[in-house]
C-alpha cells in the first residue's frame, strides 16, 4: 500500500521492482552446477533406495559407518582439534550430470581432505565425501575402534583458578561439598550418642500441634545459632538448636527403634526408602518430650526423648482407619496418597454433612479429578478406578494440602499462597503411624 501521488513511495516500488529484475536475470545466468536439483526432504528414501552405498564396519568393536552417519562422526572428530578449528569445507562439482563433493578438514587435521563418489544428488555426494574422509580417520588411528576421536581438547591452564591462589598452591585450601562429621564416625553402630534439640521460639506459628525434635549424633554437634523459618504466608519463627554436652549411652535395641523412627520419617514425608543398615546412617531423629525444659530431672539426654512415641512408630508402620473409629481421631492426622507421594494432607476436622458422592466444594485445591469428593481423594488412573470400591458411608476430611516446600529459608511465592483447602475420604489414604503417636502423646497429657 503505497500513498497516493507519494513520490518516495512510488520511487521505492520502482526501486524493489528494479532489484527483483536484476537478481532473476542473475539466477538465471547461473552454470547447471549452481542450480539446485530436487528438494532433500526426500533424502531418506534416496537412501534407502540407493544399492551402492558402501558401509564401514570396525573389526574391533563392531561400530558401523554408513552415507546417513558419516557427518555425525565427521563433525565430532573436527569438534575435538584445538581451539580454533573452522568445520569441515565441502566442495561439490558437477560432471556429466552428476555431483562430485570433496571434503577440506581444518589445517590441524591429520587427514587434509577426501574425495567422494559421484552422485545424482549433492546431499549424498557430501556424504559419500564424508565417508570416505571417516575411514581414511579410522585407518590412521585418529578415530577409536568406537569412532571417536583420539585426539583430546587441550583446555586453558588455570581456567578455574580463583584470585589470590598462585601456581604454586600457596594459599590453596581443601574443599569440603558436605561436612566431615557425617562420614568420619560412619560404619559402625554407636554405643553412646550426642543430642541437639531443635525447637520452634513460636511454634504455633506452625498453626497445627507439633513437638520438639533431637538430632541424635556419634560426635558433639557445635552450638548453632538460631534460623528464621518460613512455616505459612507470613508467618515465622526461629529455629533453636541446643547442643548438650553430656553424652548417652544407647542400647543396641533402643538404636533398632530410633532407625525405624528415622526411615519412618523419610518414607512419610519424603517418599523416600532407605535400607536399614545402622552402621551406614549418619545422624538419627528422635521426638523429645514437650516439658523437657521445665523437669530438671529429665536434663539427662536419654530421658528427654519420647519413647512412646518411638515404641509406636516402631511397631506400625501406619495407623489404619476403620468405619467405627470416632471423628475425633480423624483430627490432627497427616495423611499420604497411597498412590501418589506428593498428594498430601493435614487433617482439620470432619465434615458430616458431606458423602463421598458429593460434588468437590468450589473452594477445594484443583486437582486432577473433580467430579465428586471420593473421585478427588483417589489418583488412580481410569482403568484402576473403575476397578476400585469404596464405602460410601465413610465420612468426608476437611484437610489442608501440604505443599512440597523443601526450602524454608525463602518466603511464600505466589504460587504457594492458592488455595489449599481439600476434601478427602479416609479409606483409599496412608495415615502415618508419626502424626498418630503424636496425637496418643497429646491425649495422654
Amino acid at each position: 500500500m503505497i500513498e497516493k501521488g507519494n513520490r518516495k513511495h512510488i520511487q521505492a516500488v520502482r526501486d524493489v521492482r528494479e532489484g527483483e529484475a536484476v537478481m532473476r536475470q542473475f539466477c538465471e545466468s547461473l552454470p547447471a552446477d549452481r542450480l539446485l536439483q530436487g528438494n532433500d526432504a526426500d533424502l531418506d528414501t534416496a537412501l534407502i533406495k540407493e544399492k551402492n552405498f558402501r558401509t564401514f564396519i570396525d573389526p574391533v568393536s563392531g561400530a558401523k559407518i554408513t552415507y546417513a552417519s558419516s557427518l555425525v562422526v565427521l563433525g565430532h572428530f573436527v569438534s575435538y582439534l584445538d581451539d580454533g578449528s573452522s568445520p569441515p569445507n565441502f566442495i561439490v562439482t558437477a560432471e556429466h550430470g552428476q555431483y562430485t563433493c570433496e571434503v577440506v578438514l581444518p589445517e590441524n587435521s591429520p587427514v587434509h581432505s577426501a574425495k567422494g563418489r559421484p552422485s545424482a544428488k549433492k546431499a549424498i555426494a557430501k556424504r559419500s565425501a564424508a565417508f570416505e574422509a571417516c575411514v581414511l580417520l579410522r585407518q590412521g588411528g585418529h578415530l577409536d575402534e568406537h569412532l571417536v576421536s583420539t585426539h583430546h581438547k587441550h583446555l586453558p591452564a588455570m581456567r578455574n583458578a580463583h584470585l589470590a591462589l598462585s601456581m604454586n598452591k600457596s594459599s590453596s585450601y581443601d574443599m569440603e561439598i558436605k561436612p566431615r562429621i557425617w562420614q568420619d564416625s560412619r560404619g559402625s553402630i554407636p554405643d553412646a550418642l550426642y543430642m541437639t534439640i531443635l525447637e520452634l521460639e513460636e511454634p504455633e506459628q506452625l498453626g497445627r500441634p507439633s513437638q520438639p525434635i533431637a538430632l541424635l549424633t556419634r560426635t558433639l554437634m557445635p552450638q548453632l545459632p538460631g534460623v528464621l523459618l518460613h512455616l505459612q504466608s507470613n508467618r515465622t519463627s526461629n529455629l533453636l538448636f541446643t547442643s548438650l554436652q553430656d553424652q548417652f549411652c544407647i542400647a543396641k535395641e533402643q538404636l533398632s527403634k530410633l532407625n525405624a523412627f528415622t526411615l519412618r520419617i523419610y518414607k512419610d514425608v519424603f517418599n523416600k526408602t532407605f535400607e536399614v543398615n545402622e552402621a551406614a546412617m549418619s545422624y538419627w531423629f528422635a521426638p523429645v518430650v514437650i516439658d523437657f525444659k521445665n523437669d530438671i530431672d529429665k536434663r539427662v539426654p536419654a530421658r528427654l526423648i519420647d519413647w512412646p512415641i518411638v515404641n509406636y512408630v516402631h511397631g506400625n508402620q501406619c495407623w489404619t482407619w476403620s468405619i467405627d473409629r470416632p471423628y475425633d481421631e480423624l483430627k490432627n492426622r497427616y495423611m499420604v496418597d497411597k498412590w501418589d507421594g506428593s498428594r498430601r494432607f493435614w487433617s482439620i476436622k470432619v465434615l458430616p454433612d458431606l458423602s463421598p458422592q458429593d460434588p468437590v466444594p468450589e473452594d477445594a485445591a484443583p486437582s486432577r479429578y473433580m467430579n465428586t469428593i471420593i473421585d478427588y481423594t483417589v489418583s488412580l488412573f481410569s482403568k484402576s478406578r473403575q476397578r476400585a470400591v469404596w464405602r460410601q458411608d465413610q465420612p468426608v476430611i476437611f484437610a489442608h494440602r501440604i505443599l512440597h516446600r523443601l526450602n524454608w529459608l525463602d518466603e511464600y511465592t505466589e504460587e504457594e499462597n492458592k488455595v489449599k483447602n481439600a476434601y478427602v475420604c479416609p479409606e483409599p489414604l496412608h495415615f502415618s503411624a508419626v502424626s498418630h503417636a503424636l496425637y496418643r502423646a497429646g491425649e495422654v497429657r
